[in-house]
């Protein structure tokens, strides 16, 4: 997690600012509502889905650069507390597995995360902070509409943070 931090955040950096009154923030949304207890029908799980945001603003608010990351960490135990997922498992990020990840064969659009995320952030470079974090469905857009079927939530949550944050 602090590796996908700080790599973002050098993301930004490097690639982001545009001039010496840019401001560059980072936010992160954590969630646990796909955790559930253990039962005698099956084991428990504790789910953290964790979404990252780096920004860089110009000095009206516009985003100039917008990267996004997420992980969902899993771990599962049995009705006597027992882990039974590897502990010494990498935990990869959205962006890490790529293909891998496995929306593109649930997704409407037949895309992949990384490759709707990438079509959001490059759709809210130019657009004031503001007008980004409306963008509450994908389908109300024009041009998102045949690229995102995501649910942005979370994604604008770590936004948020990071517009908030923005220094």
């Amino acid at each position: 997690m602090k590796k996908m931090l700080a790599a973002l955040a050098c993301l930004v950096m490097l690639t982001g600012c545009s001039g010496q009154n840019a401001k560059i923030g980072v936010g992160i949304s954590t969630s646990l509502t796909k955790s559930a207890s253990a039962s005698e029908e099956s084991d428990g799980k504790a789910v953290a889905d964790v979404a990252v945001a780096a920004v860089t603003l110009d000095s009206k608010g516009k985003i100039v650069k917008l990267t996004i990351d997420a992980v969902q960490t899993r771990v599962e135990f049995d009705g006597q507390g027992e882990i039974l997922s590897d502990l010494e498992a990498d935990v990869l990020s959205k962006r890490e597995m790529g293909a891998d990840y496995g929306l593109k064969k649930s997704s409407s659009l037949g895309k992949e995360w990384d490759e709707q995320i990438a079509a959001f952030e490059e759709w809210a470079v130019g657009k004031d902070a503001a007008t980004v974090l409306a963008m509450t469905d994908p389908s109300q857009d024009e041009t998102l509409s045949t690229q995102v079927d995501l649910d942005l939530t979370p994604y604008l949550k770590a936004l948020e943070k990071a517009v908030e944050n923005a220094k």
